[in-house]
């Protein structure tokens, strides 16, 4: 009896493992393969499409930058005209382009209108920019020297 049982339980167990798994439904395959092929192509047209939009913030973000630039300049050169002195020195950036053989109109310019100009004999006409430095021409206008000024740190 306890044979049979055993025998049972056997036959059993090895019907379990060698179970058949369903055919397989090609139709409903090729259906899921054709959506997710879809939603791949709907994904990479949205990023391509963030892409360019991307690039045309960029483009918007340096005309922004440059147009902030050009309001400094005339905002600094206003003052310059209504004080006769800025308190607002020309950009960093811009000063550290200042190059020997540049023309005084290139400065003008590049940094605007200088607070001081003095006339040195032998030495040529000298611009100063409060808070920058000053720039030395030659007779002909171009630049011979740049200079500039230490800054020391603000004493609280």
């Amino acid at each position: 009896m306890l044979l049979i049982i055993s025998l049972a339980c056997a036959v059993h167990v090895f019907a379990e493992e060698t179970i058949v798994p369903p055919a397989l439904d090609l139709t409903a395959l090729s259906e899921k393969s054709a959506s997710m092929e879809k939603n791949i192509y709907k994904v990479a047209d949205e990023v391509s499409r963030q892409n360019r939009e991307l690039l045309d913030l960029r483009k918007e973000i340096d005309v922004l930058k440059e147009s902030n630039q050009r309001l400094i300049q005339v905002l600094r050169n206003l003052e310059i005209y209504v004080k006769s002195v800025s308190s607002m020195p020309p950009d960093a950036s811009q000063w550290e382009k200042v190059r020997s053989g540049m023309k005084s109109e290139e400065i003008e310019k590049m940094l605007g209108q200088p607070e001081e100009i003095a006339e040195v004999r032998r030495v040529g006409t000298i611009w100063y920019y409060y808070g920058m430095g000053s720039i030395t021409f030659n007779e002909s206008g171009t630049v011979t020297d740049k200079k500039t000024f230490k800054r020391f740190p603000n004493n609280p």
